[in-house]
């Protein structure tokens, strides 16, 4: 699902910051992490999963990261925490989220 979602977001790409409003252990570890974002007024929800440490889950809460989503139908969208999460839509890793890597290695 989340594949055939990435194609309709990357044919109608837009990116806005979006706002960690909640990040808790996800199931078999890492961090669950749920987001929103406003789009032509309205608000919009999702929620990723990292292979990140819950004992970062702190930092992570109240951050405004990017987050693609389709312009045509916003439900469709993802948060851009790491570097492949970039790749995925062909966009640069910008340098103000290397917290985020170091945070990642921290936690292996």
């Amino acid at each position: 699902r989340k594949y055939l979602e990435r194609g309709s977001i990357r044919r109608n790409l837009k990116v806005t910051p979006g706002l960690i409003y909640n990040v808790s252990s996800g199931y078999r570890g890492g961090l669950q992490i749920k987001y929103s974002f406003t789009y032509n007024g309205k608000e919009y929800k999702g929620d990723t999963k990292k292979l990140i440490s819950s004992s970062v889950a702190d930092k992570f809460k109240d951050k405004k990261l990017p987050v693609v989503f389709d312009s045509i139908n916003a439900v469709k969208n993802e948060m851009l925490v790491l570097p492949d999460d970039f790749e995925k839509f062909n966009l640069p890793f910008p340098d103000t989220l290397n917290w985020t890597m170091i945070l990642k290695n921290k936690s292996l």
